[in-house]
């Protein structure tokens, strides 16, 4: 029988798929890191979204055999310290690449159309007051033809780049180690010649405010910035002050720094027009939910028949 705990349900949106095998499930709505060694101690199992597991933590639980990740990123696990204690990890993969590309594009379209400025200028009285039929309420830009620029080319990356490209974008990536077919700049010039930047690479400790005032001085006046991946990514009061002195188009983003964000989190204050913000929603159509409850049950059920997948090795 396997004790499987569950420490952050209330972020999965859902039920997931329990395992077939005979085990025992418990289930926490919300986990704060000290909770965390008595939660998991019997746990042969853990499974965690965003609540972090320590070194100290895996130290506690000598039953510790696998820990499921309901996210695709695992920097909130100590992979070091599971290594050393034979604990296997697994994530889940692919399973909203859809639904963070459309929003990534969603995000983009609102910001090129207008979409808010246009939204409240009208319920504030603009139209009613307006001698003709079509106001000018702010200028409406074509996509076709954009340049794209995409730092990160994973799954995510490919699939925003894809979307962009059917509407007649000519998506470039960041060039960096990796070899392979696609169009892809060094970053200074690719911020310096896209349209549209838009975030799609992991937080590590090379890419955390990759975003800051320097590469954002190399941006293209007027450029607009979409962020889906994580807020670690930007510098939020560089990307507040280069949005309201002009030199960003537009900034669109679902992540923030630290989720939920402190109410003086700089971009929380900002009240710009083309600022945008969502509450880090983009992975989360009904679709993708499908796909990830159902996944974090095969990764657990998998690994115990001896066939694992989704491993970090």
């Amino acid at each position: 029988m396997k004790n499987i705990v569950v420490l952050d349900e209330m972020t999965m949106r859902g039920d997931m798929r329990r395992p077939s095998f005979p085990h025992q499930w418990l289930a926490y709505p919300q986990t704060v890191a000290a909770e965390v060694p008595e939660r998991i101690k019997n746990a042969h199992v853990v499974i965690t979204n965003k609540v972090p597991i320590t070194a100290a933590a895996i130290s506690s639980n000598s039953n510790l055999e696998l820990i499921a990740v309901a996210a695709t990123g695992v920097d909130n696990i100590d992979l070091v310290a599971c290594r050393q204690a034979k604990v296997a990890v697994c994530n889940v993969r692919n399973y909203a690449n859809r639904s963070v590309a459309e929003h990534a594009m969603a995000l983009i379209f609102a910001l090129a159309r207008g979409i808010v400025i246009h939204h409240q200028e009208t319920v504030a009285g603009k139209w009613s007051e307006s001698p003709v039929f079509s106001p000018n309420m702010g200028e409406i830009v074509n996509l076709q033809d954009m340049q794209i620029g995409l730092l990160g080319s994973g799954a995510l990356g490919q699939a925003t780049a894809q979307l962009a490209k059917s509407i007649g974008m000519h998506p470039v990536f960041w060039q960096r180690d990796k070899q392979d077919d696609l169009l892809r700049l060094p970053l200074a010039e690719l911020l310096a010649s896209s349209d549209i930047v838009s975030l799609h690479c992991p937080l590590t400790a090379e890419t955390k405010n990759i975003i800051n005032r320097d590469t954002l001085a190399m941006l293209k006046p007027g450029a607009l910035l979409i962020n889906t991946a994580r807020g670690g990514l930007m510098d939020s009061a560089a990307v507040v002050e280069m949005l309201q002195n002009g030199h960003l188009g537009g900034v669109a983003i679902d992540v923030l720094p630290v989720e939920p964000p402190p109410p003086n989190e700089p971009l929380l204050c900002c009240r710009h027009p083309q600022l945008i913000i969502s509450p880090h929603i983009a992975w989360a159509s009904r679709q993708s939910l499908k796909v990830f409850h159902e996944q974090i049950g095969e990764n657990i059920e998998k690994f115990y028949a001896g066939t694992p997948q989704n491993l970090i090795e």
